[in-house]
């Protein structure tokens, strides 16, 4: 009843909801209910078949995309079936493609209704189609047409009924009606916008100016946005470090190491948002230092090496010995490409390989080359028409609303861009099912001088030596035969451990590499089966693990040597060199260690360090005491001066932005006021990450530079690298 005591009509019906949005959900309940009407609400199109079949409605308003099953599945498993097909199904879309219409009046669809929508406009459809309830009940003869029609370019053939077809024909008429109408009124305005520009000369300058200052604006905005959450993410990386270094429990541990993460997965997405602004602007600038390629390569593989060994993939990289060792170029760019994709190669493979391979050509004589890198995986591979989607913008292959892969869609959209402003070019090949090929090029001064790997009496001991290489994967068999080839080795691969065995019974070898992960024989029970063999027993075993020896149970003394993969030809080479000479292979579990606690003691400094912020005050203050160094604290600018004042220091570590007296300014009055044997070594501690800010700071007198979030390792450098001036120890 109303407030008038007249029973409200539309009491008598019960509208079906289908949407998976809770907001939207909520909005049309409300809407409908405050009409009177019965509102029964499902969250996907499981649920809402699951409501028909227990009490049918009398009509269905559904969202188009959801989950599992969307809009378009659902209203042909309404009209399909004949105790349900009378009821009336309204579908909410935007209408962004032409074949929506013809999709809708193939699934049954009695009526469409655009979002964003109007109130007063859905409830007149809602009011119109259940007018009509009645005459759908009576009509015995259900015709359907089969008619063939060329629509947006295409060919179709639509199946609906007489009244169906009207209906939401209508509807779709009437919405493009509204959206003329819509498109009229811009246009005009357009219009009288462009008479008015065109008016004022004066105005257009002005327009441009305010442009200009906006993209100022927005390029200072995303500095100081940088700053602000770099710096907290700054406490959260140092905290962790310091947590994964002292002891754990293996829970614990878990909870960190998903803390530290988090944390870096948060930063990568800042930095593509930061690079894609930069790039968008036209302000992204590039280095360019000599740097070694291949240690460019193995780095990055070495940052996915994890995730790669938790789903039991090989990475692996083969290089073209002719290219030049140390090239001429950015190498934070190109490693950020390699990492980018490889960290999709990993992301899109679930077994098999990601496989890194490296060539090129000269370009001239002076020394330029064109490289051609290569990032292949075993993964899902790409359908050839979704491959257009991948270089652009915020767009994913999965564009659904079901899409299994996350991601913001920007890094091969930055990939391809920085590839490009490096003077190469990026593309792709794939299969669907079989795997991808994401290539790349780049353009670089070539420099092929560099120090042998091996001192000459190690490489003489490789040589003719006969090494057995066990490893099912092809890929890897196929590399490490090159590589052992080139070191004067005479190499023999076996795909298994029963190949393997058979091998060894036919032939006598120097030495063996094999791979931990094999099937039916894995690389221990193979091993342990050689020591029982008094012809094979003293053979030196070399093995390949990504999981490392601490980790490996069984006997370790199985094996004379361990190798994480993947493995770096200098490290494999060094291996195999000490093996064979008999060397013993140190363990490297102290060489992992992050913290040097003797360091303090050893290289005894008095360090000031100027910090703003309490948290980052703390972790900073805490990394320092596991070297067994003590610091001062000062909050700003002129704390440092007064500090400074009181009594000398080695070493300052100084924040830039701080409150009162910012860093740059503390160090120009230090630079000044001081003379320079009592001047201390400064390092900027900051979250500008650019090469601008970088050369503005040791302009202004800063002799090092590290970005926030701060590495342990880094810092261990710049306190080493640090003079003694005070002789202060802690």
């Amino acid at each position: 009843m109303n407030e008038t005591g007249i029973k409200n009509p539309n009491t008598q019906w019960t509208i079906l909801i289908v949407e998976d949005s809770p907001l939207q959900m909520e909005l049309l309940k409300r809407t409908l209910e405050q009409k009177g009407y019965n509102v029964v609400t499902a969250t996907d199109g499981a649920q809402a078949l699951a409501h028909i079949h227990q009490t049918k409605p009398s009509l269905v308003i559904s969202d188009i995309a959801m989950p599992n099953m969307d809009g378009y599945e659902l209203c042909e498993a309404i009209k399909q079936n004949p105790d349900f097909r009378d009821i009336p199904v309204i579908l909410l879309t935007n209408l962004s493609d032409p074949e929506d219409i013809i999709r809708g009046l193939n699934a049954g669809a009695d009526n469409y209704v655009v979002k964003p929508y109007d109130e007063a406009y859905l409830l007149a459809r809602v009011d119109n189609l259940l007018s009509n309830v009645a005459i759908r009940k009576y009509e015995t003869t259900k015709m359907h047409m089969g008619i063939e029609v060329f629509f947006a370019g295409k060919r179709y053939v639509i199946t609906a009924e007489r009244r169906q077809i009207l209906d939401l024909l209508l509807s779709t008429f009437e919405n493009a009606v509204e959206q003329n109408r819509e498109l009229r009124r811009r246009t005009e305005e357009l219009q009288r916008l462009m008479e008015e520009l065109q008016a004022s000369k004066v105005e257009l300058e002005r327009a441009k100016e305010a442009a200009e200052a906006s993209t100022k604006a927005k390029s200072q905005f995303l500095a100081n946005m940088s700053h602000e959450i770099r710096t907290p993410i700054n406490a959260i990386v140092g905290m962790t470090s310091l947590l994964l270094d002292s002891e754990l429990s293996a829970e614990q541990r878990e909870f960190v190491e998903t803390i530290r993460n988090s944390s870096n997965a948060l930063l990568a997405i800042i930095n593509d948002i930061l690079d894609f602004s930069k790039i968008e602007a036209d302000r992204l600038e590039l280095e360019n230092h000599p740097f070694s390629l291949r240690q460019c390569v193995e780095e990055a593989l070495d940052l996915v090496a994890t995730q790669a060994a938790q789903k039991n993939l090989d990475l692996a990289y083969l290089m073209d010995p002719s290219l030049p060792a140390i090239v001429v170029g950015d190498v934070t760019r190109l490693r950020q490409i390699l990492v980018n994709l490889l960290s999709n190669g990993v992301k899109f493979t679930h077994e098999g390989e990601v496989v890194v391979l490296i060539n090129g050509r000269p370009l001239d004589s002076s020394n330029r080359f064109e490289l051609h890198f290569t990032v292949r995986d075993t993964g899902i591979g790409i359908p050839k028409d979704r491959q257009d989607r991948l270089f652009q913008s915020f767009t994913q292959v999965d564009a659904s609303t079901t899409r299994k892969y996350g991601g913001t869609g920007l890094g091969l959209a930055i990939s391809k861009r920085l590839a490009e402003l490096m003077g190469g070019s990026m593309w792709v090949e794939s299969e669907e099912g079989k795997g991808s090929s994401f290539h790349f090029t780049i353009q670089a001064e070539g420099i092929m001088d560099e120090k042998p790997i091996l001192p000459e009496e190690q490489l003489e001991a490789l040589k003719g030596k006969r090494v057995l290489i066990v490893d099912d994967n092809e890929t890897n068999r196929f590399i490490l035969d090159r590589q052992t080839s080139t070191w004067g080795m005479v190499p023999e691969t076996a795909v298994s451990g029963a190949d393997a065995m058979q091998k060894v019974e036919e032939a006598e070898y120097d030495l063996a590499i094999i791979d931990m992960l094999m099937p039916e024989m894995d690389g221990y029970t193979l091993a342990k089966t050689l020591r029982q063999n008094p012809k094979t027993a003293k053979i030196p075993l070399v093995m390949l693990t990504s999981i490392g020896p601490g980790i490996i149970t069984g006997d370790n003394k199985l094996f004379n040597a361990y190798l994480t993969k993947p493995v770096k030809p200098h490290t494999l080479l060094q291996t195999l060199s000490q093996v064979l000479m008999g060397q013993v292979i140190q363990s490297d579990s102290t060489a992992n260690k992050l913290f040097d606690e003797t360091l303090a003691s050893r290289h005894p400094l008095h360090i000031l360090l100027a910090e703003d912020n309490t948290v980052n005050q703390k972790v900073i203050l805490r990394v320092l005491e596991r070297f067994g160094y003590r610091a001062d604290v000062a909050a700003n600018g002129i704390e440092v001066l007064l500090a400074l004042r009181r009594q000398p220091y080695d070493l300052i570590l100084m924040d830039i932005q701080m409150p009162e007296m910012d860093g740059l300014e503390a160090t120009r009055r230090i630079r000044t006021e001081w003379p320079p044997e009592e001047q201390p070594y400064i390092v900027a501690l900051t979250a500008h990450a650019s090469a601008d800010d970088r050369d503005r700071y040791l302009a202004e007198g800063l002799d090092q530079y590290i970005t926030k979030p701060i590495k342990v390792e880094e810092l261990a450098q710049v306190l080493k690298s640090c003079p003694i001036k005070t002789a202060v120890s802690k």
